[in-house]
Protein backbone atom coordinates (compact mmCIF):
# COMPACT_ATOMS: atom_id res chain seq x y z
CA UNK A 1 0.00 0.00 0.00
CA UNK A 2 1.46 3.33 -0.99
CA UNK A 3 1.62 6.60 1.67
CA UNK A 4 -0.20 8.94 -0.06
CA UNK A 5 1.74 11.68 2.04
CA UNK A 6 4.05 12.27 4.87
CA UNK A 7 2.29 14.75 6.37
CA UNK A 8 -0.67 17.17 6.35
CA UNK A 9 -1.61 20.25 7.85
CA UNK A 10 -5.57 21.58 7.77
CA UNK A 11 -8.23 23.92 9.60
CA UNK A 12 -12.14 22.31 11.07
CA UNK A 13 -14.78 23.94 12.44
CA UNK A 14 -17.70 22.49 13.18
CA UNK A 15 -20.24 22.01 16.34
CA UNK A 16 -20.03 20.52 19.86
CA UNK A 17 -22.42 18.88 22.21
CA UNK A 18 -20.95 19.05 25.39
CA UNK A 19 -22.39 17.39 28.95
CA UNK A 20 -21.35 17.99 32.38
CA UNK A 21 -21.17 14.75 34.59
CA UNK A 22 -22.07 16.13 38.00
CA UNK A 23 -24.01 13.99 40.80
CA UNK A 24 -26.28 16.36 42.93
CA UNK A 25 -28.42 15.57 45.92
CA UNK A 26 -30.03 18.71 45.11
CA UNK A 27 -33.48 17.25 42.85
CA UNK A 28 -34.86 20.91 41.84
CA UNK A 29 -31.21 21.60 39.80
CA UNK A 30 -31.40 19.80 36.21
CA UNK A 31 -28.17 19.86 34.49
CA UNK A 32 -28.57 19.77 30.68
CA UNK A 33 -26.04 19.49 27.90
CA UNK A 34 -25.49 22.52 25.89
CA UNK A 35 -24.20 22.83 22.38
CA UNK A 36 -21.43 25.08 20.65
CA UNK A 37 -18.56 25.46 18.31
CA UNK A 38 -15.21 24.67 17.86
CA UNK A 39 -12.66 25.63 15.43
CA UNK A 40 -8.99 23.89 15.53
CA UNK A 41 -5.98 23.46 13.72
CA UNK A 42 -4.70 19.34 12.19
CA UNK A 43 -1.27 18.54 12.03
CA UNK A 44 -0.66 14.92 11.09
CA UNK A 45 2.35 12.90 10.59
CA UNK A 46 2.61 9.36 9.28
CA UNK A 47 5.10 6.67 10.61
CA UNK A 48 4.37 4.48 7.92
CA UNK A 49 1.63 3.40 5.41
CA UNK A 50 -0.99 3.18 8.23
CA UNK A 51 0.34 4.55 11.62
CA UNK A 52 0.09 8.29 12.14
CA UNK A 53 0.21 10.81 15.26
CA UNK A 54 -1.46 13.73 14.98
CA UNK A 55 -2.52 17.13 16.99
CA UNK A 56 -5.47 19.98 16.63
CA UNK A 57 -5.06 22.61 19.02
CA UNK A 58 -8.00 25.17 18.55
CA UNK A 59 -10.63 26.84 20.53
CA UNK A 60 -13.60 24.40 21.67
CA UNK A 61 -17.00 25.40 23.70
CA UNK A 62 -18.12 23.05 26.31
CA UNK A 63 -21.82 24.65 27.39
CA UNK A 64 -24.60 23.17 29.53
CA UNK A 65 -27.84 24.60 31.12
CA UNK A 66 -28.32 24.14 34.96
CA UNK A 67 -32.50 24.60 35.43
CA UNK A 68 -34.35 24.69 38.75
CA UNK A 69 -37.62 25.47 38.09
CA UNK A 70 -40.10 26.20 35.51
CA UNK A 71 -38.70 29.66 34.38
CA UNK A 72 -35.77 29.90 36.39
CA UNK A 73 -32.49 28.74 34.17
CA UNK A 74 -28.96 29.44 33.48
CA UNK A 75 -26.78 28.46 30.46
CA UNK A 76 -23.40 28.25 31.15
CA UNK A 77 -21.44 29.42 28.39
CA UNK A 78 -17.31 27.78 28.41
CA UNK A 79 -14.24 28.57 26.26
CA UNK A 80 -11.63 26.37 26.43
CA UNK A 81 -7.78 26.21 24.66
CA UNK A 82 -7.67 22.83 23.84
CA UNK A 83 -4.40 20.86 22.89
CA UNK A 84 -4.83 17.05 21.96
CA UNK A 85 -2.83 14.58 20.93
CA UNK A 86 -3.11 11.19 19.50
CA UNK A 87 -2.06 8.01 17.55
CA UNK A 88 -3.82 6.38 15.07
CA UNK A 89 -4.25 3.91 12.24
CA UNK A 90 -5.93 5.03 8.78
CA UNK A 91 -7.46 2.32 6.09
CA UNK A 92 -6.88 3.56 2.13
CA UNK A 93 -10.60 2.42 1.29
CA UNK A 94 -10.07 3.66 -2.45
CA UNK A 95 -6.79 6.03 -4.14
CA UNK A 96 -8.87 8.74 -2.87
CA UNK A 97 -10.83 7.94 0.02
CA UNK A 98 -9.66 7.13 3.82
CA UNK A 99 -10.84 6.13 6.93
CA UNK A 100 -8.65 6.87 10.28
CA UNK A 101 -9.03 6.28 14.08
CA UNK A 102 -6.92 7.78 16.59
CA UNK A 103 -6.92 7.68 20.20
CA UNK A 104 -4.97 9.91 22.44
CA UNK A 105 -5.24 12.54 25.40
CA UNK A 106 -5.43 15.91 25.51
CA UNK A 107 -4.91 19.59 27.58
CA UNK A 108 -7.55 22.37 27.71
CA UNK A 109 -7.10 25.86 30.02
CA UNK A 110 -10.66 27.36 30.84
CA UNK A 111 -10.45 30.70 29.28
CA UNK A 112 -14.02 32.39 29.93
CA UNK A 113 -17.28 31.27 31.37
CA UNK A 114 -19.91 33.52 30.81
CA UNK A 115 -24.09 33.01 31.86
CA UNK A 116 -27.39 33.71 30.24
CA UNK A 117 -30.70 32.69 31.55
CA UNK A 118 -33.66 33.73 34.10
CA UNK A 119 -33.19 35.20 37.71
CA UNK A 120 -35.73 35.68 40.03
CA UNK A 121 -36.55 39.48 40.97
CA UNK A 122 -37.57 40.27 44.41
CA UNK A 123 -38.58 43.71 43.64
CA UNK A 124 -41.38 42.62 41.24
CA UNK A 125 -43.53 40.83 42.99
CA UNK A 126 -47.45 40.32 41.92
CA UNK A 127 -50.30 38.48 43.24
CA UNK A 128 -52.20 35.15 42.07
CA UNK A 129 -56.16 34.85 41.53
CA UNK A 130 -55.55 32.54 44.73
CA UNK A 131 -53.46 35.37 46.73
CA UNK A 132 -50.50 33.62 46.43
CA UNK A 133 -47.34 36.47 46.19
CA UNK A 134 -45.34 35.83 42.65
CA UNK A 135 -41.65 36.67 42.44
CA UNK A 136 -41.13 37.38 38.42
CA UNK A 137 -38.28 36.28 36.32
CA UNK A 138 -35.77 38.17 34.73
CA UNK A 139 -33.18 37.72 31.82
CA UNK A 140 -29.68 38.00 33.43
CA UNK A 141 -26.41 38.09 30.88
CA UNK A 142 -22.76 38.38 32.76
CA UNK A 143 -19.37 37.18 33.10
CA UNK A 144 -18.56 34.43 35.53
CA UNK A 145 -15.43 35.83 37.50
CA UNK A 146 -13.08 32.56 38.05
CA UNK A 147 -12.06 31.88 42.14
CA UNK A 148 -9.98 29.62 43.72
CA UNK A 149 -12.78 26.54 43.71
CA UNK A 150 -12.47 26.73 39.69
CA UNK A 151 -9.83 24.65 38.57
CA UNK A 152 -8.74 25.67 34.76
CA UNK A 153 -6.66 23.62 33.77
CA UNK A 154 -8.34 20.47 32.15
CA UNK A 155 -6.83 16.70 31.53
CA UNK A 156 -8.74 13.99 29.78
CA UNK A 157 -8.68 10.98 27.10
CA UNK A 158 -9.82 11.42 23.55
CA UNK A 159 -11.18 9.18 20.83
CA UNK A 160 -11.75 10.28 17.23
CA UNK A 161 -12.75 8.58 13.93
CA UNK A 162 -12.73 10.56 10.43
CA UNK A 163 -13.15 10.15 6.76
CA UNK A 164 -10.92 11.84 4.52
CA UNK A 165 -11.44 12.55 0.77
CA UNK A 166 -8.22 13.63 -1.45
CA UNK A 167 -9.38 16.36 -3.85
CA UNK A 168 -6.24 16.71 -6.04
CA UNK A 169 -2.77 15.81 -4.90
CA UNK A 170 -1.94 18.09 -2.23
CA UNK A 171 -5.93 19.16 -1.62
CA UNK A 172 -8.79 17.05 0.02
CA UNK A 173 -11.69 17.40 2.60
CA UNK A 174 -12.70 15.89 5.35
CA UNK A 175 -14.99 15.12 8.46
CA UNK A 176 -14.59 13.94 11.73
CA UNK A 177 -16.35 13.13 15.21
CA UNK A 178 -14.20 12.92 18.27
CA UNK A 179 -15.27 12.35 21.78
CA UNK A 180 -13.63 14.32 24.65
CA UNK A 181 -13.72 13.26 28.46
CA UNK A 182 -12.10 15.04 31.29
CA UNK A 183 -10.67 13.02 34.19
CA UNK A 184 -9.87 16.19 36.38
CA UNK A 185 -12.85 18.01 37.96
CA UNK A 186 -14.37 21.63 36.87
CA UNK A 187 -14.60 22.26 40.54
CA UNK A 188 -12.41 21.69 43.78
CA UNK A 189 -13.87 20.80 47.04
CA UNK A 190 -16.13 18.08 48.71
CA UNK A 191 -19.28 20.56 49.42
CA UNK A 192 -22.42 19.71 47.62
CA UNK A 193 -22.30 22.40 45.12
CA UNK A 194 -18.75 22.00 44.36
CA UNK A 195 -18.86 18.07 43.80
CA UNK A 196 -16.18 16.66 40.68
CA UNK A 197 -17.92 18.08 37.74
CA UNK A 198 -16.44 16.25 34.58
CA UNK A 199 -16.96 17.30 31.37
CA UNK A 200 -18.25 14.94 28.65
CA UNK A 201 -17.79 16.13 24.75
CA UNK A 202 -18.78 15.31 21.32
CA UNK A 203 -17.53 17.92 18.21
CA UNK A 204 -17.90 17.10 14.52
CA UNK A 205 -15.93 19.19 12.12
CA UNK A 206 -15.47 19.32 8.81
CA UNK A 207 -12.19 20.95 7.11
CA UNK A 208 -9.55 20.67 4.07
CA UNK A 209 -6.12 19.94 4.16
CA UNK A 210 -2.91 20.29 2.22
CA UNK A 211 -0.87 16.85 2.16
CA UNK A 212 3.02 17.59 1.18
Amino acid sequence: MRLVAQTSIGIQVGATHNRLDFNSDKNRLVYTAGYGEVVQLTLSTHINNWLYLESSPGMIKKNYRIINGNVIYQDINNNYLQLPFGIGGRLNISKKLILSNSIGIYYAYWLTSKINGTAPNAFEISTSSEGTELIKAEHVSYKSIFNQYDRRSEFGWMVSTGMHYRIVSNLGCSVNGSYFRSLTSQRVGIMEMRSPRFNETIALTFGVLLFY
